[in-house]
Protein backbone atom coordinates (compact mmCIF):
# COMPACT_ATOMS: atom_id res chain seq x y z
CA UNK A 1 0.00 0.00 0.00
CA UNK A 2 1.23 3.29 -1.10
CA UNK A 3 2.40 5.64 2.17
CA UNK A 4 1.33 9.51 1.97
CA UNK A 5 2.42 11.87 4.70
CA UNK A 6 0.29 14.92 6.00
CA UNK A 7 1.91 18.44 7.28
CA UNK A 8 2.83 17.23 10.50
CA UNK A 9 5.26 13.97 8.51
CA UNK A 10 3.14 11.49 9.85
CA UNK A 11 2.06 8.29 7.47
CA UNK A 12 -0.91 7.90 5.95
CA UNK A 13 -2.73 5.16 4.10
CA UNK A 14 -3.74 5.90 0.58
CA UNK A 15 -7.27 4.63 2.02
CA UNK A 16 -8.87 7.09 3.19
CA UNK A 17 -11.13 7.55 6.24
CA UNK A 18 -14.62 9.22 6.24
CA UNK A 19 -13.50 12.29 8.30
CA UNK A 20 -10.98 14.91 7.53
CA UNK A 21 -10.30 18.54 8.48
CA UNK A 22 -10.45 21.23 5.24
CA UNK A 23 -8.27 24.21 5.79
CA UNK A 24 -8.97 27.36 3.28
CA UNK A 25 -7.44 27.28 0.18
CA UNK A 26 -6.25 30.75 0.89
CA UNK A 27 -4.34 29.43 3.60
CA UNK A 28 -0.61 30.65 3.92
CA UNK A 29 0.79 27.18 4.28
CA UNK A 30 0.22 23.61 2.57
CA UNK A 31 -1.73 21.86 5.08
CA UNK A 32 -3.57 18.38 4.69
CA UNK A 33 -5.39 16.19 7.06
CA UNK A 34 -5.22 12.64 8.15
CA UNK A 35 -8.06 10.70 7.26
CA UNK A 36 -10.12 9.49 10.40
CA UNK A 37 -12.49 6.53 10.78
CA UNK A 38 -14.40 9.04 13.65
CA UNK A 39 -15.30 12.09 14.48
CA UNK A 40 -14.30 11.90 18.01
CA UNK A 41 -10.68 10.26 16.60
CA UNK A 42 -10.55 14.01 14.06
CA UNK A 43 -11.74 15.99 17.12
CA UNK A 44 -9.05 14.61 19.33
CA UNK A 45 -6.22 15.10 16.39
CA UNK A 46 -7.63 18.99 15.91
CA UNK A 47 -7.13 19.26 19.94
CA UNK A 48 -3.22 17.50 20.13
CA UNK A 49 -2.26 19.52 16.75
CA UNK A 50 -3.96 23.09 17.91
CA UNK A 51 -1.03 24.99 18.53
CA UNK A 52 0.92 23.96 15.24
CA UNK A 53 -1.68 24.90 13.64
CA UNK A 54 -2.15 28.17 14.80
CA UNK A 55 1.70 28.77 14.12
CA UNK A 56 1.10 27.67 10.90
CA UNK A 57 -1.05 30.36 10.40
CA UNK A 58 -4.63 28.96 10.30
CA UNK A 59 -7.31 30.94 11.22
CA UNK A 60 -9.75 28.17 10.73
CA UNK A 61 -10.88 24.56 9.92
CA UNK A 62 -13.70 23.16 8.88
CA UNK A 63 -14.86 19.36 9.75
CA UNK A 64 -16.40 17.25 6.82
CA UNK A 65 -17.47 13.71 6.73
CA UNK A 66 -17.42 11.94 2.95
CA UNK A 67 -16.66 15.21 1.84
CA UNK A 68 -19.88 17.40 3.46
CA UNK A 69 -19.21 19.94 5.76
CA UNK A 70 -20.29 19.42 9.37
CA UNK A 71 -21.36 22.22 11.36
CA UNK A 72 -19.73 25.86 11.27
CA UNK A 73 -16.46 26.42 10.46
CA UNK A 74 -14.03 26.31 13.54
CA UNK A 75 -12.03 29.59 14.52
CA UNK A 76 -8.58 28.69 15.44
CA UNK A 77 -7.63 32.44 16.49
Amino acid sequence: MQQLANFFGEALPAEQGAWRWEFPADSPTSVTSPSFAGRLDAQAWLGENLDKLRTASLAQVQLTHRGERVGKPIELV
